[in-house]
């Protein structure tokens, strides 16, 4: 039994030996100058971390946006809007329009256009359309208010229809 014992415990130390042997190793095997130091004055922003191309693309594309997207189906992304409304709330909202010609239905190029060249101006509409809400307005009135004032600047072509892509009251 002591022989057992005494097995044991040299297996159990030469294990303890052979891991302190391999870290010793690993340790005189590494490259520790490209370690940065890391500075107490300076903290670390979030530009200075490493950020893949892919997520940066995804979170440029995340980001809050006033431009005004023109897409070939007649549909026109008017950006992001928030608007502190009736009662100190808070309307965040992301709109689109759909827009076309009735005399040339098959030509959008025009069109297009226009709302790129009246992008400032068309958002400006947005923002009156949408003062005065409160949390009770209806959405559909919101949207017909928007549509009346868009196609009050607009002159080939017409707002059809008002999408909200997002909206929120704060």
């Amino acid at each position: 039994m002591n022989t057992n014992k005494l097995l044991k415990n040299s297996a159990y130390i030469l294990g303890a030996l052979l891991l302190l042997i391999g870290i010793a190793y690993g340790i005189g095997q590494s490259d520790f100058t490209k370690i940065k130091k890391y500075d107490e004055n300076k903290a670390a922003t979030r530009s200075d971390m490493p950020i893949s191309k892919s997520k940066q693309k995804f979170a440029k594309s995340r980001r809050y946006s006033n431009e005004v997207q023109v897409f070939s189906n007649g549909m026109v992304s008017l950006g992001d809007f928030i608007i502190n409304i009736a009662d100190s709330r808070k309307l965040i909202a992301n709109i689109s329009v759909k827009y076309s010609n009735d005399e040339n239905w098959y030509d959008l190029s025009h069109e297009s256009d226009e709302m790129q060249e009246k992008s400032i101006v068309l958002r400006n509409a947005v923002i009156n359309a949408l003062y005065g809400v409160t949390a009770e307005t209806n959405s559909d009135k919101i949207k017909d208010k928007i549509k009346h004032n868009l196609n009050g600047y607009l002159s080939t072509g017409k707002v059809e229809e008002v999408y909200f892509n997002k909206f929120i009251i704060q």
